[in-house]
């Protein structure tokens, strides 16, 4: 069974779809019976969705995204 470490850790790839089912499944299961991992939910669902309508400049788009990739890989 799933801890709340391990599904936050996994939330991210959960809200992209990009999920193995068994874990996919791990993180439903563990969502149904823990309030703060479903508040948290929400509250990265909230915050992406805020993200999305930022514009940067231009200029600073391009680093921004290199930058967001850069993190995604770990390094």
């Amino acid at each position: 069974m799933l801890v709340c470490r391990d599904v936050s850790e996994m939330l991210t790839d959960y809200t992209e779809g990009t999920l193995g089912a068994r874990r996919w499944v791990g993180v439903r299961w563990h969502l149904a019976i823990c309030p703060m991992c479903r508040a948290f939910l929400v509250q990265l669902r909230a915050t992406r969705s805020i993200l999305s309508r930022i514009r940067l400049p231009a200029d600073e788009e391009g680093e921004a995204r290199a930058m967001a990739e850069r993190e995604r890989r770990g390094g």
